[in-house]
């Protein structure tokens, strides 16, 4: 199933995606993650020894909540559901890669936010040398609502 048009630019807008998955007990573990659209799928760039990794191992059924507009928490959220699977880095291709770059590193408002965070850029080049343990995770999304968040 493909998504609906205004669900597709909900996606498009949306930085952060929730990622909801069940351990083996069928305890929820909600995981915020970047991501990338390519089609009607999702990936994502992960650790293969994550928790939620371990869990799409055991159960690639998945729920996605997309709720903010660039960073801007809604009232409105999308919950997607779907089919995740593990995949090898090397399908993070260059596309795509460079698809995930211009959103999270080149588009002017998040430049302005790694410019004004520049103490931080050696921290983040330690953290990802540390992570040679990467793994794409590739969601099928199937279907889609819209849900209204309970006001606090």
């Amino acid at each position: 199933m493909s998504l609906t048009r205004v669900e597709l630019k909900f996606v498009e807008g949306a930085l952060t995606v929730r990622l909801c998955t069940l351990s083996p007990k069928g305890v929820p573990l909600i995981t915020p993650l970047w991501f990338g659209r390519d089609g009607d799928g999702l990936y994502l760039g992960t650790r293969r020894d994550a928790f939620h990794s371990r869990h799409i191992e055991r159960n690639p059924r998945v729920v996605l909540l997309f709720s903010d507009r660039r960073g801007r928490s809604t009232r409105r959220v999308l919950r997607v559901t779907g089919t995740a699977a593990l995949e090898p880095k090397e399908s993070l291709t260059r596309r795509r890669q460079l698809r995930m770059a211009v959103r999270y590193y080149l588009s002017p408002a998040l430049a302005w936010d790694r410019l004004r965070n520049w103490r931080r850029w050696a921290t983040l080049g330690r953290y990802h040398a540390e992570r040679p343990d990467i793994t794409t995770v590739v969601i099928q999304m199937e279907s889609a609502e819209f849900l209204e968040q309970p006001v606090p």
